[in-house]
């Protein structure tokens, strides 16, 4: 995003399940997007229990979903090969920023993201924000 980039495609494939730590990071990437012109994010191969999770919490209405699995087949391709290239070279990412995060404020921010996306969703993250909270309180400054 901070290069420019409008337009993000997550491809769950490879994802059995998700927490909603996840969902509420990809909440907050989502939101972020639609703040400027053609900002978007996209969440393709979705399995049945993951379309359930994006549904019941109401993200399908912050990103898109492809149901169908049809979006962005060729482009997918050609991302796993570069992946799978670089995993048997040995390649890896650089460690930035968030290597430095604060992993409960991360916590926190990902569950205040999906009780700001839809109103059902704070009785069901309530107890997990107070108690991050609470925990962030009783830290030393």
């Amino acid at each position: 995003m901070a290069q420019g980039a409008r337009h993000f495609v997550v491809d769950l494939e490879g994802c059995p399940a998700m927490d909603s730590t996840f969902m509420g990071t990809l909440t907050g990437i989502a939101v972020r997007l639609m703040e400027h012109p053609g900002g978007r994010l996209q969440v393709v191969n979705a399995n049945a229990r993951n379309r359930d999770l994006l549904v019941n919490l109401g993200l399908d209405n912050i990103f898109e979903v492809d149901h169908d699995g049809s979006a962005w087949r060729e482009e997918r391709a050609m991302v796993r090969a570069t992946l799978t290239e670089a995993v048997a070279s040995g390649e890896r990412g650089e460690e930035g920023a968030g290597a430095e995060v604060d992993r409960r404020e991360c916590l926190i921010e990902a569950h205040e993201n999906l009780c700001e996306a839809h109103e059902a969703n704070r009785p069901k993250f309530r107890d997990v924000l107070d108690c991050l909270k609470r925990e962030r309180e009783s830290q030393p400054a």
